[in-house]
């Protein structure tokens, strides 16, 4: 999280960022019970639209604007709708709780500002545990299952310096022996998804 003077900046890391494993808790925001993912990274609580859109009418408070820009991990502008004061309701606590509303791919995030509230702790591990092979691909079997996986993440942008030329190489000649194996391992990466064909590339570099 980082915050410039002037127009605030909050970075929210959480809401794009893919985790390893998420804790979550289910709290009730005007009625409606609600998935939020816990990011002690992030000052502020958020909910998409598409949540805010779930709760009944009467419930939803009119948002105001949010004098905060808020950015995901690769520094890309969320859309804020606005934020308001929601009825929450989470084990013993039922009282009204600041709220930002943004509009996007993002999940519900519960942040700091939740945290005394709601009576959550972050405790600090004592003892850190080495697992075994056979525990870690039990864990995560979709990681070694023999098939390979897709980043399910923000897009990716790669910021370009645009006064820079693109360059475009000549394709090496590769071997005549070699060919027929390089097609053939061209085609398995198109297969997987990790290339694309494309008509007319704006960068080119040999592959051999």
């Amino acid at each position: 999280v980082h915050v410039t003077p002037g127009p605030r900046r909050e970075g929210v890391q959480a809401i794009l960022t893919p985790t390893c494993r998420k804790l979550s808790k289910t709290v009730y925001i005007g009625g409606t019970a609600c998935k939020m993912e816990i990011d002690s990274g992030s000052a502020f609580s958020f909910i998409p639209w598409e949540v805010y859109q779930r709760i009944p009418p009467e419930k939803r408070p009119t948002l105001d604007p949010f004098p905060v820009t808020v950015t995901d991990y690769q520094g890309n502008q969320v859309d804020v709708r606005g934020v308001g004061r929601f009825d929450v309701q989470f084990r013993k606590f039922s009282g009204k709780l600041r709220l930002v509303v943004v509009r996007g791919p993002q999940g519900s995030l519960l942040g700091l500002e939740w945290f005394q509230p709601l009576g959550i702790q972050i405790s600090v591990a004592q003892q850190i545990s080495t697992p075994t092979i056979d525990r870690v691909c039990s864990e995560f079997p979709e990681v070694f299952d023999g098939h390979l996986g897709c980043y399910r993440g923000p897009p990716v942008v790669l910021k370009l310096d645009p006064t820079v030329r693109p360059i475009r190489l000549k394709p090496c000649r590769a071997p005549f022996a070699l060919r027929a194996k390089i097609d053939t391992e061209l085609d398995r990466l198109i297969e997987q998804g990790i290339l694309e064909p494309v008509a007319n590339a704006t960068w080119e570099t040999p592959i051999v």
